[in-house]
């Protein structure tokens, strides 16, 4: 990396980005006086800009928007093209869909047997379970006391086709001892060694692959879970992993109380964390509890923030028309956003008046950016999103590479 002189990041209070379409406004990304974070965030982008052997993390997490997974996917096409060079991973791999909710855009979960689940928003097929001791937010259980099945899982993602998202290291999230599972893949297992803290395995492959695959053999009566995994790009050249962590109905409580929070960012180690929560619970209207809202989400961004990840605290997008009523509560929402991201030395951008926008410079007689709830978004929306996104980012990153200098 050449040498640079560094301005204070105060110089670097204001930053803009471009807005799709024929927008004629700017909006403003703020970044904290003392944003170490957000300098160490940078200097990672220019080493992945002079095809470093260098890896950039981005965490986003949020409700159905996220676990939508068109806006991760979007930020991996802006991405790669920023840096053609980089090489990807999907990261996050979770059971969505054997926990029977939506799975994510360009990622497929295969699995036979019968399982238990349970999910951060409450929804579990027995009480009696607790949530796993890594903050993945879902976790499935193997039926033991029923006849005998075979419990097989098999993930595989897409950016746009499978190679590109190759791994040869992964962590599996689980309390299944070594007789208790198998490797199922079609590329032989290497090494497998236990997690440190016991939730879970490292493992190391002979080559890498496109396809992850498990057995769970667990002794009948026996409560194993199984929380995700974590899969990393090779590790030489140029790199870049999205994390997509979302939840339909996700709410600052449910994330909060969520324990191993630390432990999932261990293994994560992101350089940016997205928030983009805080919809479902300004979805309740008037009866929105803002007092406990604050409460969690500072619980949550206390944990957050022991990752020394910069953190970019967005505010909800806007909803369609006819549910503006709602708005209200999304607008006392960014208030707090604001203020807590300036006492802080957080990142704040007002994410939901980019879109507006982005929108009334793209007006069609058909409107193609909602679905019919007025809440989420079609393909083409989500991809609109993840442009803007980007580039408020992207023109962070420019202007910070410009104030300082060759």
């Amino acid at each position: 990396m050449r040498s640079r002189q560094i301005l204070p990041l105060a110089m670097l209070m204001v930053l803009w980005i471009r807005i799709p379409a024929n927008a004629q406004s700017l909006i403003e990304w703020s970044i904290p006086d003392k944003g170490i974070a957000f300098e160490q965030l940078f200097k990672r982008m220019e080493s992945i800009d002079n095809r470093e052997d260098e890896t950039l993390v981005i965490l986003y997490i949020g409700g159905s928007h996220v676990q939508a997974g068109w806006i991760g996917h979007g930020l991996r096409q802006e991405l790669a093209a920023w840096a053609p060079n980089t090489q990807h991973s999907r990261g996050l791999m979770l059971p969505y869909r054997i926990a029977n909710t939506n799975t994510p855009t360009h990622f497929r979960t295969e699995f036979t047997g019968a399982w238990n689940k349970q999910t951060c928003i409450g929804k579990t097929d027995d009480q009696t379970r607790h949530n796993a001791p890594v903050a993945t937010g879902i976790s499935v259980h193997p039926k033991t006391n029923s006849n005998p099945d075979k419990h097989w899982i098999q993930h595989v993602s897409y950016f746009p086709d499978s190679s590109r998202v190759r791994t040869s290291h992964l962590t599996l999230w689980t309390n299944a001892q070594f007789n208790e599972w198998k490797w199922a893949g079609n590329t032989p297992l290497k090494t497998s060694n236990p997690l440190p803290n016991g939730n879970g395995w490292q493992i190391e492959l002979s080559e890498p692959a496109d396809t992850i695959a498990i057995e769970f053999i667990p002794e009948r009566g026996r409560d194993i879970w199984y929380a995700g995994m974590n899969t990393s790009a090779p590790v030489h050249g140029p790199t870049c992993i999205v994390h997509e962590w979302g939840h339909n109905g996700l709410r600052a409580s449910h994330a909060s109380k969520l324990e191993g929070w630390e432990d999932l960012l261990k293994t994560l180690q992101p350089d940016l964390i997205f928030m983009g929560l805080g919809l479902n619970d300004a979805i309740v209207g008037n009866g929105l509890n803002m007092e406990q809202f604050q409460s969690h989400y500072a619980q949550l961004i206390n944990a957050l923030q022991q990752s020394g990840a910069a953190i970019v605290l967005m505010t909800n997008t806007p909803l369609a028309d006819d549910l503006k009523a709602m708005a209200g509560a999304s607008q006392t929402i960014k208030a707090f956003f604001q203020d807590y991201a300036y006492q802080h030395n957080l990142g704040f951008w007002d994410f939901g008046k980019a879109i507006e926008l982005a929108l009334e410079n793209g007006t069609t007689e058909v409107n193609p950016w909602y679905k019919p709830d007025g809440i989420h978004f079609t393909k083409f929306g989500y991809t609109q999103m993840s442009q803007i996104l980007f580039a408020a980012w992207h023109d962070s990153y420019t202007s910070w590479s410009k104030s300082i200098g060759p």
